[in-house]
């Protein structure tokens, strides 16, 4: 009895152990895989193995349980990430086996710079688009003793910051310094990295920084629809401006045209005054003289002989509404258009208006 509690307990020291491996595994750069079978091994050696087993609904024979444990002992330990022969992205062979061989630092490195050089990863140029950013792998940093070397012991610079810039983004094991570049404006730059001291620098890595088509495209559209934009507002301008010009000049050529209506139309009223004022004023005349009063010869007469020699009853004048006999003096001063005849009787003329003349009393 006291044996197999003294057993329970080894199980579960040697299963608490395990998952503190597990746990590390979890914690290292690459080792989910090894974590996850520390775990399994964990739970197959501790007591809890039975639990579950008994759980399940098909019977596992005791060898294959130990099979297992051996099977998953050596493979947890086999996925574990090392950090000193983990490749990376763009590692060589070489690089691989000097990471895993021990930095030695002797006697005549001390005093020197811990950094004893700078590379980028690739000795390709680096392409980005204008307005993008490109993560182009790393500057691997040889260094003397890597518990002192930290990231900020290293700078990246460009040539032209206008054109791209250049920044650390992240480290992996300890002198592997990854970056990113970001492209600003289209044209060709270079970028390095240096050490805090500035003794140490990298070699120049070339960047090129290509147009954004899609971001060209569309600003070409938006400026040639701000063209057409412009261009029809410029001819709905000059269209309303023609259209004001035309409308102005209707409204000077109706008021030249009714001024000028106006203008005769005083002519015509001042003519057509001119010529009844002399008739009136020459039968007015005429009328004082016949009574009496005034002077005949002051006015105008029309001594047209056929005006007395009419076989009519009376002679009219058709602007004074006067009828007279042929003989009647007043027959002279007649004007040739308002000179009328008549056959009709003295009543009928004065029912039509007329009336008779004073001097003769036809």
């Amino acid at each position: 009895m006291q044996t197999s509690k003294i057993w329970a307990i080894i199980q579960w020291g040697l299963g608490g152990f395990i998952l503190l491996l597990s746990l590390v595994a979890f914690s290292t750069k690459g080792g989910i895989l090894s974590g996850l079978l520390f775990l399994l091994l964990a739970v197959l050696v501790s007591p809890l193995r039975k639990k579950i087993l008994a759980l399940l609904p098909v019977a596992f024979p005791k060898m294959i349980v130990i099979i297992s444990g051996i099977v998953l002992f050596f493979a947890s330990f086999l996925t574990f990430p090392s950090s000193e022969t983990t490749q990376l992205e763009g590692d060589t062979a070489e690089e691989v086996v000097e990471r895993s061989m021990p930095s030695v630092e002797s006697e005549e490195m001390v005093g020197e710079s811990n950094i004893q050089s700078l590379s980028f990863s690739s000795s390709k140029d680096i392409e980005v688009q204008e307005g993008k950013d490109v993560s182009d792998g790393y500057v691997l940093a040889k260094v003397n003793d890597k518990n002192a070397f930290f990231e900020d012991d290293v700078t990246f610079v460009s040539g032209n910051s206008e054109i791209a810039t250049i920044e650390y983004s992240r480290t992996a094991l300890s002198n592997y310094l990854y970056y990113t570049v970001n492209g600003i404006a289209a044209g060709e730059t270079e970028v390095y990295a240096v050490s805090k001291d500035g003794k140490v620098e990298s070699e120049h890595k070339k960047v090129v920084v290509k147009v954004d088509e899609e971001k060209l495209a569309k600003e070409k559209a938006e400026a040639e629809k701000k063209a057409a934009e412009e261009e029809q507002k410029k001819a709905e301008e000059e269209a309303e401006k023609k259209a004001e010009e035309e409308k102005l000049a209707k409204e000077k050529e109706e008021a030249e045209t009714k001024a000028a209506q106006e203008t005769k139309s005083t002519s015509e009223q001042a003519a057509n005054t001119a010529a009844v004022a002399v008739p009136q004023q020459t039968e007015n005349s005429s009328g004082n003289d016949a009574g009496g009063g005034g002077n005949g010869d002051s006015f105008n007469t029309y001594d047209i002989p056929e005006q007395q020699n009419t076989e009519a009853s009376y002679v009219l004048n058709t602007k004074t509404h006067k009828f007279h006999k042929p003989s009647c003096n007043d027959v002279k001063k007649i004007k040739p258009e308002n000179y009328g005849t008549s056959s009709s009787s003295r009543d009928e003329l004065m029912s039509q208006g007329y009336s008779p003349c004073g001097h003769c009393n036809p």
